[in-house]
């Protein structure tokens, strides 16, 4: 069998009414948070900041690369920016000469 309630007919009202202030306030605040309005500011929050990750990534990729080529006080890197051009060189000559050969090999 059930046990008796030691509680006064005040005490069990006021744990009712608290029960009932404390749903209310989960129930205001379900609300809140599945309002459409709410996810959109929620939503439309997290893609500024992502945003402004990206930005701050972008910018520290950018510093990062021009490192590779400017000297902290301003000037060029001489040997960095001949290698650059070295490659470049060389690449398109294999191209060019690549271009030659094979078009030598089809006139045949």
């Amino acid at each position: 069998m059930a046990e008796k309630d030691s509680r006064s007919k005040a005490q069990i009202e006021a744990d009712i009414n608290s029960a009932r202030v404390r749903l209310a306030a989960n129930l205001e605040g379900l609300v809140d948070e599945i309002h459409p309005q709410a996810i959109k500011k929620r939503k439309t929050d997290e893609l500024k900041t992502d945003v402004e990750k990206a930005k701050q990534f972008a910018r520290g990729a950018a510093e990062d690369a021009k490192a590779q080529f400017v000297h902290e006080d301003g000037s060029v890197r001489m040997d960095r920016i001949a290698l650059i051009a070295g490659v470049v060189v060389g690449v398109a000559t294999l191209a060019i000469g690549t271009r030659v050969v094979v078009g030598k090999v089809r006139k045949r």
